[in-house]
């Protein structure tokens, strides 16, 4: 006999039930056991079928040997990405160009006028708003930012493209 139960991810866990030859107690016994983490609650379920095993299934790979009989092809992405893989980049230096020009200006050339880029506290322009953004006060600020906006702003083009990066650095200098 074949019981099946269904575990919070949808997923039909498969039991075969099994007594002892005598006894009264029935015992249900996991079909291939396969442990795994819950995503949602964290708790340990017995799956009924590997996930594992459907991959090697798929491209031809014995679980004993765990070599393959035929290789291994990668698809080629699609071509409606390699316009945005062309342009990747772009966002990031800019926005790195300005910051480092702005504290060169500032800090090695000491060029009054870009003291007026910094926000004011008490009589805020209308334009530091914005510019705030790409002054900093010393070099440890400096280099921080242009890591942060190495690592999150690569990921952030990736996705939404040059246009959407600047226009998401502008925003949250603005304070949106």
């Amino acid at each position: 006999m074949m019981l099946q139960r269904q575990c919070l991810s949808g997923r039909h866990i498969g039991y075969s039930q099994q007594s002892r030859p005598g006894s009264s107690v029935v015992q249900l016994v996991p079909r291939t056991p396969r442990l795994g983490v819950h995503a949602r609650s964290r708790r340990v379920h017995v799956h009924a079928s590997s996930d594992a095993d459907d991959i090697m299934a798929k491209y031809g790979i014995t679980a004993a040997s765990g070599s393959s009989s035929k290789p291994v092809v990668r698809q080629q992405a699609s071509t409606a990405a390699a316009p945005l893989a062309k342009a990747a980049g772009n966002g990031v230096f800019i926005l790195l160009l300005l910051n480092v020009v702005l504290f060169v200006l500032d800090h090695v050339l000491h060029l009054k006028g870009i003291q007026m880029l910094y926000l004011n506290h008490v009589k805020p322009q209308w334009w530091q708003w914005i510019t705030h953004a790409f002054c900093h006060a010393n070099w440890q600020h400096l280099s921080m930012n242009l890591f942060n906006l190495c690592v999150f702003g690569k990921m952030v083009e990736e996705t939404e493209g040059a246009a959407g990066l600047i226009f998401a650095y502008l925003i949250t200098a603005v304070g949106v």
